[in-house]
């Protein structure tokens, strides 16, 4: 190896600078890496298999174990290890490359934490995230912290569907599963049940990719014009309503039918929907289990919804 580099190293082996740490001391950094592998799987195994916390919120806190025990020892090793354990001998070939492995192994981990704690996810799997937290504080009895992951969850949503941000549509099964056990368990939960539910629905709507050309068109010059009379002896069948605020519940019969750009609402009376899809389209909804699953329809585009006897709640 040139002498330059082996008077470089021999000068820096001496400063007990983070180079001597990836470099020289490889006992300290092994035992260093061992300790934050122990200390993090026991932390794992606790959270994720007794306590049965949510594995992203695990997984989360267990990379930032490994990140925090690296960065105390490194800073003991500076400050306060002997002398006598540095290597004042030029590193062989195998230990530069095992030194710039681990190294790499703990930016890495690091790159993780960073990624996942400052947002840089995809939203729908951010928003799920705190679903699954919120569902599980809820079934520990922690109703404050439920309720707060609830929010986070439907700004997240919000934000996603304002910035039309693509998702998987297995996320709005997931995340309708979750609002639903979240309701079930009622009180202010159940207000934000059907606050999330509401903005999925508007979500899948921004990105609903329907083909119109298999349908005629309706419009209105405005969103304040309703284009059928909620209780006329209608059936609409194959059609695009456009622009419209309409109300769907009612004696009318919606019967493959998109609705694009539109004001959609429900009074909570009888409605009878089949394969009907909103495109672009917001939503004002009562607030019951009609109400309830009239979003859930529009938010897992199911076949059929018939409420035509007497609507739930």
């Amino acid at each position: 190896m040139p002498t330059g580099f082996a008077d470089s190293h021999f000068q820096r082996s001496r400063s007990g600078t983070l180079y001597d740490f990836c470099f020289s001391a490889a006992r300290f950094r092994w035992t260093t890496y061992i300790i934050a592998a122990a200390v993090s799987f026991l932390y794992g195994v606790f959270n994720g298999v007794v306590l049965h916390r949510p594995e992203q919120d695990v997984a989360n806190e267990v990379l930032a174990s490994i990140l925090i025990i690296i960065v105390l020892r490194v800073g003991y090793f500076a400050w306060g290890y002997r002398r006598a354990e540095r290597q004042d001998t030029v590193p062989t070939s195998r230990q530069v490359r095992l030194s710039l492995a681990s190294v790499t192994i703990c930016l890495i981990a690091f790159l993780l934490v960073v990624i996942y704690d400052f947002g840089f996810v995809p939203t729908d799997v951010a928003a799920q995230d705190k679903l699954s937290t919120a569902v599980y504080d809820l079934k520990g009895g922690r109703t404050q912290a439920a309720t707060k992951s609830a929010r986070k969850a439907i700004e997240l949503v919000v934000s996603a569907k304002e910035a039309a941000t693509p998702a998987d549509p297995n996320f709005f099964i997931a995340a309708t599963q979750d609002s639903s056990a979240l309701r079930s368990y009622g009180g202010a939960l159940e207000t934000e049940a059907f606050d999330l539910q509401l903005q999925l629905a508007e979500y899948r709507s921004v990105l609903a990719n329907v083909s119109l050309s298999d349908y005629a068109g309706l419009g209105c010059q405005d969103k304040s014009q309703e284009l059928y009379p909620p209780y006329s002896e209608y059936v609409v069948m194959d059609q695009v309503v456009k622009n419209c605020s309409q109300q769907i519940d009612g004696t009318i019969t919606w019967v493959h039918v998109i609705f694009v750009n539109s004001h959609i609402i429900y009074r909570g009376g009888p409605v009878k929907l089949e394969d009907v899809r909103f495109v672009n389209c917001t939503f004002s909804v009562e607030r019951s289990n009609a109400g309830f699953q009239v979003l859930q329809y529009a938010t897992l585009g199911q076949p059929k919804l018939d409420f035509t006897l007497k609507p739930p709640g």
